[in-house]
């Protein structure tokens, strides 16, 4: 989210957050690609891979999600986000 409040669910925000960096991109004499480009090289490139799995036992479901709400629940109580 961009700002304190995020009310709306369409992009309507993110749309004009992108406009504002198109506009000081190409005020400085650059396009968007371009600038692109640089935040590859900066911090490199970022690759993601999505898919869903389906069951449809309820049991199997429970023990998966209890799995994932625990996953990286260290001996200290601290639950992080990584495995």
């Amino acid at each position: 989210l961009v700002g304190t409040m995020g009310w709306d669910k369409d992009g309507v925000r993110a749309g004009a957050v992108f406009a504002a960096l198109a506009v000081k991109t190409y005020a400085a004499g650059s396009t968007l690609a371009g600038y692109l480009d640089s935040l590859y090289q900066r911090y490199g490139y970022y690759v993601t891979l999505n898919s869903y799995f389906f069951n449809h036992e309820p049991p199997v479901m429970y023990r998966m999600f209890e799995r994932m709400r625990t996953l990286g629940t260290a001996a200290d109580g601290v639950t992080r986000c990584y495995p």
